[in-house]
C-alpha cells in the first residue's frame, strides 16, 4: 500500500504493509522538536501515526525529559522557557495505544543554550558567578591582581551545585619561629550564591589547636618541631566545603654543640627504664620492681657548668613532667631542684621546651620524672639535645 501524505509538515511517500496495522499503530514520522534560542518556547511538531480504526480508538499520551528525568506536569507540545533547564538536554516523547498495544517514540534531543553569567572578584576574596545554573558548563578566567590568586582557572558550574569551590588554598606567610607570628592568605573561593562565610582554624601536626583568625602567635615550647597548617572553611547555599594550606614547620635551631643526651636508668624509689628506639627516640617505663610508678631517667651534669637543654617528647600516659636536677639516684630531697614543671593540657600530646641551668654542688644529674603509674609509659624524642653554654 502506498500513502500519499500532503499535509505540508508530512508531505512525504509512505508505503505500508496493511498487516502491519493488525499489531497496532504505525509512525509514519516521529515528533520533532526545534533548537530554540535563549528566552524562547520549545515548540514540537506532533508525530504522524497511521492506525486501523476497526481495531478501537487510539490514545496519545505526552511526557518530557530532561536529562533522562521526567519533567512532571508537562504533557504538552510545547515547553516554556526555564532557566534553570537551561543546557540540559531535552526529549519529547509520544506514546500511542490502542487496545492492549503501546509505542513509545521519541522525538530528536534538543536544548536550550547553557546560561554562561557573569564573573566578579568580590571585597571578600571570592569569586561570584551571577546569573548561572549547575548546566551552564565551565568558565575559565584570568586574575591578574591581587598577587596570590594571580593566574588562569577554571571552575566547572556542575560542581557549584554542591558547594562553593576552592581555586586557590590558604596560604601561610611568616617565619615559624619563637614570637613570631603567621599570617594566612585566605583562599580564593568560587559561589554561584551572594550570602557566603568563610571561616578557619589553625592545626598542629594535624591537630586542632583551638585559634581561629588570620594570625597565629608562634611559641616554640609548644609549636617547636610540628608543622602548622590552617583549615578554611567556606559555605554557601549550596553546600560547604573545606580546604587546607600547604604546612609550615617550626623547625628548632641547628647550631653546633649539640647533643642528644645520653639517658641512663634511674635508681630506686622511682626507679625508671630508659630503651632507645631505632629512630633515635627513648622510651621510658617503669623499671621491674617499682610498684609505684612515676619513672625517672637522668643524664649526667658537672655541677657548675651551664647548660642549654632543648626537650621535646610525647606525654604518652603521663599527666605531668618535672625536669629536675638531683644526685644521681634522683630521691635526695635536700638535693632536688626543679628546671621545669609541666602539667599536661588537656589536648596536649607533646611538649618542647628550652631551659638553661646551672647545676650546683652535689647536683650530678638532670632527671626527666614522669607522673604515671606502674603500666604506663612515654617517649623522649630524638630532637631532644643538650650543649654546654660556657
Amino acid at each position: 500500500m502506498t500513502l500519499n501524505v500532503a499535509l505540508s509538515d508530512y508531505d512525504e511517500v509512505h508505503i505500508l504493509d496493511p498487516e502491519q496495522l493488525e499489531q497496532g499503530p504505525i509512525c509514519l514520522a516521529p515528533a520533532t522538536a526545534d533548537q530554540p534560542e535563549t528566552g524562547q518556547p520549545i515548540a514540537v511538531r506532533s508525530g504522524l501515526w497511521v492506525f486501523d480504526a476497526g481495531l478501537g480508538d487510539i490514545r496519545i499520551d505526552r511526557h518530557w525529559l530532561v536529562d533522562g528525568e521526567t519533567l512532571p506536569d508537562q504533557a504538552g507540545t510545547g515547553l516554556d522557557y526555564d532557566a534553570a533547564l537551561a543546557g540540559a538536554e531535552i526529549v519529547h516523547v509520544e506514546t500511542v495505544q490502542q487496545g492492549q498495544g503501546q509505542i513509545r517514540v521519541q522525538a530528536i534531543p534538543t536544548a536550550w543554550p547553557p546560561i554562561r553569567g557573569e564573573w566578579l572578584v568580590t571585597p571578600e576574596r571570592r569569586v561570584m558567578l551571577d546569573g548561572i545554573t549547575p548546566r551552564s558548563g565551565t568558565f575559565d578566567f584570568r586574575i591578574e591582581t591581587p598577587g596570590p590568586y594571580a593566574g588562569d582557572h577554571q571552575v566547572d558550574a556542575a560542581d557549584l551545585g554542591q558547594g562553593p569551590a576552592c581555586i586557590v588554598p590558604p596560604a601561610i606567610t611568616g617565619e615559624a619561629a619563637q614570637d613570631a607570628t603567621l599570617q594566612i592568605v585566605p583562599g580564593l573561593w568560587v559561589s554561584m550564591s551572594d550570602d557566603v562565610t568563610r571561616s578557619g582554624e589553625w592545626f598542629r601536626d594535624a591537630q586542632p589547636t583551638g585559634v581561629t583568625g588570620d594570625e597565629y602567635p608562634v611559641d616554640m615550647a609548644r609549636d617547636g618541631g610540628c608543622t602548622l597548617t590552617y583549615r578554611e572553611t567556606v559555605h554557601d547555599a549550596a553546600g560547604q566545603r573545606v580546604a587546607t594550606s600547604g604546612g609550615i614547620s617550626a623547625s628548632l635551631p641547628v647550631d653546633e654543640g649539640w647533643a642528644m643526651p645520653v639517658l641512663k636508668d634511674a635508681d630506686r624509689p622511682y626507679a625508671g627504664l630508659a630503651t632507645a628506639n631505632a629512630d633515635g627516640s627513648v622510651t621510658v617505663t617503669t623499671k621491674t620492681g617499682n610498684s609505684r610508678g612515676y619513672p625517672r631517667v637522668c643524664f649526667d651534669v658537672e655541677p657548675g657548668q651551664s647548660y642549654q637543654l632543648e626537650t621535646e617528647l610525647e606525654f604518652g600516659d603521663a599527666s605531668r613532667v618535672i625536669g629536675r636536677l638531683s644526685d644521681a639516684s634522683g630521691y635526695n630531697d635536700a638535693l632536688d631542684v626543679n628546671v621545669f614543671d609541666v602539667t599536661r593540657a588537656a589536648d596536649q600530646t607533646r611538649l618542647v621546651r628550652s631551659d638553661v641551668f646551672t647545676p650546683t654542688a652535689g647536683r650530678i644529674a638532670m632527671h626527666y620524672a614522669f607522673v604515671m603509674g606502674p603500666a604506663g609509659t612515654a617517649r623522649i624524642l630524638s630532637s631532644t639535645r643538650v650543649k654546654k653554654v660556657n
